[in-house]
């Protein structure tokens, strides 16, 4: 493991002794006597004996179009795989390839790209003065092994006292900050690296500058998409963990004309109001987005989350609220979760301990005949946890005892034993995160023995039903499932709201379609299973009482608390794949063509006065002519809605990104194309924002708790921009 070819790809020149390699070949399949330079250079010198072989394997990552695997000719004539190796098509640079990692592939810069890349650019400036170095390629060389000793001490030295990761080393950006000081050696010589690279002062001044300039840059790409309606601002409030600075964060997603979906992190600049009201948010949005040459609030669209002071803030304007969050919410509510009323769910049975670690025994908790048959004639939307019966008690101690277990098992820590005994580390949850309560539950479930053995060795109880825990993972299953679907950041995810809702009732509506959605989405069922077929038979057969009360509660609060509106339909709608709405009923189908054409009108009417507005200087006939133009068209443009429904499409040609499909028939729906604009720019939720904001963790850190949240602005703002 200590040769240097397993972390890089060594290259030689032409000039190497080749008959010192074919001497060392053996034979074909004998991949010990081959090295990552003797490989490359045969593909380079005698392609007739060698050649790059397709990987045929299943796989998904993109390095595979460039690479393959080295082969030798054999004695049958046939190429034969050389173990242990890949190789680039293009450049033939060769790696060690022993742990099935793509993480160097992905990282290799192609040599042969390099080349006809500085080709074109010393094409395309004829008159530029071109330095002696550009004419000679990089050099590539092997160093002798004192000299990458060197190295490596260096690095070891620099990631232990400066307590860096070892994965610092790999990053891309480091590497070309390295390449291009010792291009600028090569030019110079040896210089002393404090004439190469800036202070911290001089970096941060430099990134508040580079920041301002990409400020202008994207106010002017966003110029279009403001005009055209194709625009969506994601605001929210964070407070960093360290010095509890509050933070206001605002996101954009956008449709420009090329009708590629954009979003960038506009802002994570410090809140400087004296409250947090309604009135105080509107004006630190005013001022974040004048930076943009955004002033008037009210041609925005917005998506924010439910947050008493955002809804107040942003009801005159146009707004939508983030679906994951709703779900989320629904949860919360299901199951109690929420602090007023989590603490009835204790039981008086509840055994404590002098660490704070409290369980409840299911056996001092059971379900009466009595409490069987009530369940039938309780109401699901009650909020008093002591209004319950039993056995929908004992589904929230397990999981509360799940917690418990987890909360104990961290400040103990216990995971490393879990993990030594053949199990999984156990995963925390936060209350406003569910998707984290499903990922506790799962690892629960997949240690459980192992876990249950730990507690037992430190005298712990450990009386968890874990059948309740595996109903409890079936029911959250498809929620699991749906809120990791739509938080998509890269394309339109307004149209997937509607999709996941008929999911959601379809799944919950009996316990066989939540069995059977749970099997077809089930990524864990090649696993073995420790329980016995009976235990397994008695999970799908039968659904305890307690599951049945939630997910019928959950059936009730979904169409309660969440609302589709006209909106999700005409998102739906304006996705080639699902333009029938075919689970839909005839009364949303025709109100969905009905706010289509609305929209419609309203930009035909848009367009007519932008044509009017140019052509007012004509002449009289000429603005009469226009006019009788554009009421021709649009007359034409009613009927775009039945054009698009009766139009045939090869469904192979349908992608996920609907944009894709209206950018290539934006000429046969002129208005509907548009109107697919300003509707898929809208995200489903804020998980960008979000995004943004964990970023922001990572800025502000107790390492770096003395950093001027203004820099944290420019750095989030650079790090969204130049991706």
């Amino acid at each position: 493991m200590s040769s240097p070819e397993i972390l890089s790809p060594l290259r030689t020149t032409r000039d190497c002794n080749s008959s010192r390699l074919n001497s060392s070949i053996s034979s074909p399949g004998d991949s010990n006597k081959f090295t990552c330079s003797q490989i490359q250079l045969m593909l380079k010198t005698k392609s007739s004996q060698y050649t790059i072989i397709d990987n045929t394997g299943k796989r998904t990552s993109n390095c595979w179009n460039s690479f393959g695997f080295p082969a030798i000719i054999n004695h049958n004539g046939d190429f034969q795989r050389v173990d242990g190796f890949v190789s680039c098509r293009k450049c033939f640079a060769t790696y060690s390839f022993t742990s099935n990692s793509t993480r160097l592939l992905n990282q290799h810069v192609c040599e042969a790209s390099e080349e006809r890349n500085k080709r074109l650019e010393v094409k395309s400036t004829p008159s530029a003065q071109r330095r002696l170095t550009s004419y000679c390629s990089t050099k590539r060389v092997t160093l002798k092994e004192s000299e990458i000793s060197k190295i490596k001490d260096l690095q070891a030295q620099w990631v232990c006292q400066s307590i860096r990761p070892f994965s610092i080393v790999e990053d891309s950006g480091l590497r070309r900050l390295i390449q291009e000081c010792i291009s600028i050696g090569v030019r110079y010589g040896n210089i002393n690296v404090d004439q190469v690279l800036r202070g911290a002062d001089t970096t941060a001044t430099y990134v508040s500058k580079l920041a301002d300039q990409h400020r202008a840059r994207i106010s002017e790409e966003i110029r279009e998409p403001l005009e055209n309606d194709a625009i969506t601002f994601c605001p929210d409030m964070w407070s960093d963990p360290v010095r509890q600075v509050s933070y206001l964060g605002i996101t954009t997603t956008f449709v420009n004309d090329r009708f590629e979906f954009r979003s960038y992190d506009l802002c994570c600049s410090p809140f400087e109001e004296d409250d947090k009201t309604a009135e105080s948010i509107l004006v630190a949005l005013q001022k974040a987005l004048r930076r943009f040459n955004i002033v008037d609030l009210s041609l925005l669209r917005f998506v924010s989350d439910r947050g008493p002071n955002f809804v107040k803030a942003l009801k005159n304007y146009s707004t939508h609220f983030c679906f994951a969050h709703r779900l989320n919410n629904i949860l919360v509510l299901c199951f109690y979760q929420n602090e007023s009323i989590k603490a009835q769910t204790t039981c008086s049975s509840d055994l404590a301990n002098d660490d704070g670690f409290t369980l409840e025994d299911p056996t001092n908790c059971s379900t009466s005949d009595a409490d069987i048959e009530e369940i039938v004639f309780v109401d699901i939307s009650k909020t008093n946890v002591k209004e319950l019966p039993v056995c929908a008690r004992d589904v929230l101690k397990v999981l509360n005892n799940c917690k418990d277990v987890v909360r104990y098992v961290k400040l103990n820590g216990l995971n490393k034993d879990i993990q030594s005994n053949g199990g999984i580390s156990l995963c925390q949850s936060t209350r406003v995160r569910w998707l984290s309560i499903m990922q506790l539950l799962n690892s629960i479930d997949r240690s459980f023995k192992e876990t249950k053995k730990v507690l037992q060795e430190k005298k712990k109880p450990f009386l968890i039903d874990r059948m309740i825990v595996k109903r409890l993972i079936i029911l959250l299953h498809p929620f699991k499932h749906i809120i990791t679907v739509i938080q998509k950041g890269n394309e339109p995810s307004l149209y997937l709201v509607l999709i996941c809702v008929l999911t959601l009732r379809k799944s919950l509506n009996s316990f066989e379609n939540l069995i059977k959605f749970h099997k077809e989405h089930n990524e864990t069922s090649t696993e073995k299973e420790n329980e016995s077929d009976d235990d397994q038979y008695d999970l799908e057969s039968r659904e305890s009482d307690g599951i049945r009360f939630f997910r019928l509660r959950l059936v009730e609060l979904l169409e309660s608390m969440f609302t589709l509106e006209p909106i999700h339909f005409a998102a739906t709608f304006l996705h080639p794949r699902y333009r029938y709405l075919r689970k839909c009923t005839s009364a949303e189908i025709n109100s969905c063509k009905a706010y289509i054409r609305k929209q419609i009108k309203e930009i035909a009417e848009q367009e007519k006065i932008k044509k009017m507005i140019r052509n007012r200087c004509a002449e009289r006939t000429t603005d009469q002519n226009t006019t009788d133009d554009l009421s021709d068209e649009y007359g034409e443009a009613e009927d775009e809605v039945e054009k698009y429904l009766s139009m045939r499409i090869d469904p192979e040609l349908i992608v996920d990104n609907p944009l894709i499909f209206w950018k290539a028939n934006q000429k046969h729906f002129p208005l509907l194309s548009k109107v697919a604009r300003t509707i898929h720019c809208i995200p489903a939720t804020t998980a960008a924002v979000e995004r943004e904001f964990s970023g922001g963790g990572l800025v502000m850190s107790e390492r770096r708790s003395s950093i001027n949240p203004n820099n944290v602005d420019n750095i989030l703002f650079l790090r969204s921009v130049t991706q």
